[in-house]
């Protein structure tokens, strides 16, 4: 898919699925069992929504796992989900 010309494509949810690490190499995770590392952005494609989740996290060192599509009412664009009440922490398994 080209991505120079994204004005004719229309925003979707994106979630993307990412580990931190501290340093730019990657070798020192940066993560805890506790904490689901999933992001869910409105994004014409799957570049600019790990552009956004990036921004969103400060420019921290990340390793991309993997996308899916989301729910328009899982987007935050402010904050990794989870870190809010959208998504309990353990993933949707233990959702009550």
């Amino acid at each position: 898919m080209d991505t120079t010309d994204l004005s004719n494509q229309e925003y979707r949810p994106i979630v993307v699925y990412y580990f931190h690490f501290k340093d730019p190499e990657l070798r020192e995770p940066y993560w805890s069992v506790k904490q689901d590392y999933v992001a869910c952005v409105m994004a014409r494609n799957v570049k600019e929504a790990q552009e956004k989740v990036q921004a969103m996290l400060c420019g921290s060192h990340l390793k991309w796992m993997g996308v899916a599509n989301g729910k328009p009412e899982w987007v935050d664009e402010e904050m990794p989900l989870g870190t809010r009440k959208i998504m309990p922490h353990g993933g949707w398994k233990n959702r009550p």
